[in-house]
């Protein structure tokens, strides 16, 4: 055997697809979520037959396939029928009525800009749009971060059978702090995602390494170990991430196989694996002020934030401050002191990108 028979070319690879390895790829089945699915599907079977149909509250840790399984059925709605219209906001992104609405227009093909336009008037056109379709799905992910949840009253109000509210969380005590007016008018159905087991964690990786990878590119102590991982973390996008890295490190020792050393390599990428589950679920203006300091890093408080008012942005800055906590709390930006300014505690600020 040639010493070279182990080592991949330049014009080879290991993958497939590895897009199939993306958190937001969603996949032709979704494994072990079979009977969710279908209490969801029976919940909303009821607008094609113009019956009220059911609200849903669901809720369980991150990484768990709750977004991924509602993402499912929203899919096979849409192939199914045009007269019931889908629906997904992501309250990260969307976090206030106004944002929320011209994401919803958008998805209707009713563009607006984020500015200049009153909610009002989005929320008539909005609503005189959708009241002529049979019934309507709406989805939102990451209930919790909306600044508030007024605006669920306005489906209720407008569409009344006609609308299936879907509501996905981390945060099970969450339901406690919506209005009960809004709750009582719902009458959510809860639904809890448990986290997987462990041969379901395996399951569903061996599943992801079919279509990612060529065949027998991975080894099984490889596959094992993973799994060991995210069960242990109860976060399956972490088993997605390391079985990308483990694959990219093989390529790039020119190996054939995915190894045990190439995951052990992979392990000490954990820090980015937290960075890009954070800025996934930035909302706009933490991404924001993120990019500002990217591109400044090393100064102080008092410079981002006039930066930041310059860009646009309308908070105080005590609201400007709790921005950077949280931004400190997700590992991706540091605080140093400089022992100068108001008792020595002037800090300066730095990415941890």
């Amino acid at each position: 055997m040639s010493l070279f028979d182990e080592t991949l070319m330049n014009d080879e690879t290991l993958f497939k697809d590895d897009t199939v390895l993306d958190f937001d790829f969603l996949p032709s089945k979704i494994l072990y979520r079979e009977d969710l699915i279908n209490n969801i599907v029976l919940g909303i079977k009821p607008l094609f037959f113009n019956q009220k149909p059911n609200n849903f509250f669901i809720f369980g840790v991150p990484g768990i396939g709750k977004t991924a399984s509602v993402r499912f059925v929203l899919k096979e709605l849409e192939e199914k029928t045009d007269n019931i219209k889908p629906l997904f906001i992501n309250c990260w992104r969307n976090t206030t009525k106004h944002s929320i609405f011209v994401e919803i227009a958008r998805q209707i093909n009713l563009p607006f800009p984020d500015k200049g336009i009153s909610t009002e008037t989005i929320i008539q056109t909005v609503f005189t749009k959708l009241k002529n379709k049979k019934g309507v799905v709406i989805v939102f992910d990451e209930i919790d971060k909306s600044s508030n949840q007024d605006f669920l009253y306005e489906f209720i109000e407008n569409l009344g059978r006609k609308v299936s509210v879907i509501l996905i969380t981390n945060n099970k005590e969450f339901i406690l702090s919506i209005d009960d007016r809004i709750k009582s008018r719902l009458c959510l159905e809860t639904i809890e995602f448990k986290p997987y087991s462990f041969d379901e964690v395996t399951g569903i990786l061996k599943e992801r390494v079919k279509y990612a990878f060529k065949p027998s590119v991975v080894e099984e102590e490889v596959i094992k170990l993973i799994s060991e991982q995210a069960f242990n973390k109860k976060d399956v996008r972490l088993g997605l991430f390391l079985l990308l890295k483990s694959g990219k490190i093989a390529e790039r020792d020119a190996s054939k196989k995915v190894l045990e050393k190439h995951y052990e390599k992979a392990i000490n990428l954990l820090a980015e694996f937290r960075i890009k589950i954070s800025n996934k679920e930035l909302t706009k203006t933490q991404e924001k002020i993120f990019q500002l300091i990217k591109q400044n890093p090393g100064n102080i408080t008092g410079f981002y934030y006039n930066a930041f008012l310059k860009d646009g942005g309308g908070l105080t800055p005590r609201a400007f401050r709790n921005q950077l906590q949280t931004l400190e709390k997700e590992y991706l930006i540091k605080f140093e002191e400089t022992g100068k300014g108001f008792r020595g505690r002037s800090r300066k600020i730095f990415p941890l990108t």
